[in-house]
């Protein structure tokens, strides 16, 4: 289990909660970064580092870390007495002036100033997570009201956001417990890592009923996964789209030249190269059909195009991979059935391979087409 902490404003990466999540939780990776205390320095920092690391399973923020962790909208997350309305509330909590850390920072600075670009800075931040979802103006999208709980402090004097995190979120993921805004000991002991186990398990039956499948709104060129699949042509040239996109982030020429040395590729199959500049250490290059109105055998095209590629990534020792869905852009497949028959071929492969142990996420364009492969996978 991988977990990333988020720390509040007057924090570091030294403070006491991470160290007693290790402590609690022996058996997570606990990672707990210094979060620049400019707020778009801090955006810019989690969203290059964080947003597309697939290999996180929880995100855990307290306080203004609770506010942060909302950036990482893919992610399941905790937080703990979070600033859910963060210019407001520290504006009004803490005041504008200069301000002493709580914990030892890393550049071994004592003070931080708080002033009105802070507070703009915050507000912006706010209006981008609470103003994604077009349908509901002033809410978060919906994928962020499935994949975050928190938990409040019933003498929070500094915070008490529970009554609007049940109106803005899930009500069954708001929690309570005893204590006030700094979480203690016993907070963590008693409260904090019981819900985190509770959230983990929920997500581990999850990727069991969903056969390791998961669906993000993510650009696949950044996701850390051990390969990513590029939607190719029988020729394995660079074209356009997510095939364009690959070859850019990979480095044009390395790549196009692993891609002639292999020469072809057949409708239906797929072909692995090296990852070369991509966070993925591998390339698999699927080949999906033209959609010609379903007289060409494209649904058995596609269907080889996708378990091929798992078979590839089974026998070059993958244990994660991402693919765009194969066929839906300029080659024309219709999305549901697209989705119908990716979601077929990977739960064919899990129960033909239950030892892969892989998990497989679908990297797309935008929250449409992300909510139709839900839908066909049973979410």
């Amino acid at each position: 289990m991988k977990i990333l902490y988020i720390h509040g404003l007057g924090s570091g990466k030294n403070s006491e909660t991470p160290k007693r999540l290790r402590n609690a939780l022996p058996e997570a990776e606990v990672l707990s970064p210094e979060i620049p205390i400019d707020p778009a320095e801090a955006m810019r920092f989690l969203e290059e580092n964080f947003l597309n690391d697939t290999g996180i399973d929880l995100v855990v923020g307290s306080s203004l870390g609770g506010f942060y962790s909302l950036l990482l909208k893919h992610h399941k997350k905790m937080l703990a007495n979070p600033a859910l309305f963060a210019d407001e509330d520290i504006e009004r909590g803490i005041g504008l002036g200069v301000q002493e850390f709580l914990s030892e920072r890393e550049n071994g600075a004592k003070t931080y100033v708080i002033d009105q670009a802070f507070i703009r800075g915050l507000a912006a931040i706010r209006t981008k997570i609470f103003d994604s979802d077009p349908l509901r103006p002033g809410a978060p999208a919906p994928e962020q009201v499935e994949n975050t709980w928190a938990i409040f402090a019933r003498s929070d004097e500094l915070l008490a956001h529970y009554d609007d995190f049940c109106r803005l979120f899930r009500p069954d993921h708001a929690f309570r417990m005893e204590g006030e805004h700094r979480v203690s000991a016993a907070n963590m002991r008693e409260d904090i890592v019981p819900l985190i186990r509770k959230i983990m398990e929920d997500k581990s039956m999850d990727q069991k009923q969903n056969n390791g499948i998961d669906i993000k709104i993510a650009d696949i060129t950044a996701l850390n996964t051990d390969a990513i699949v590029n939607a190719a042509n029988e020729g394995l040239w660079a074209g356009g789209g997510v095939c364009g996109a690959i070859f850019c982030a990979a480095g044009h020429e390395k790549l196009q030249k692993a891609c002639s040395a292999i020469g072809h590729c057949d409708t239906g199959s797929a072909v692995i190269t090296s990852g070369f500049a991509l966070k993925a250490k591998y390339v698999i290059h699927a080949v999906g059909p033209v959609w010609r109105g379903g007289e060409d055998h494209e649904e058995e095209k596609l269907y080889g195009a996708y378990f091929r590629s798992l078979e590839l990534a089974l026998e070059n020792g993958c244990r994660s991979v991402a693919f765009p869905l194969i066929s839906s852009g300029i080659f024309g497949y219709p999305k549901k059935q697209a989705w119908e028959v990716a979601v077929r071929a990977c739960r064919d492969f899990f129960d033909k391979h239950p030892e892969a142990g892989m998990q497989v996420t679908f990297a797309v364009l935008n929250e449409g087409i992300a909510m139709l492969g839900k839908k066909v996978l049973g979410e």
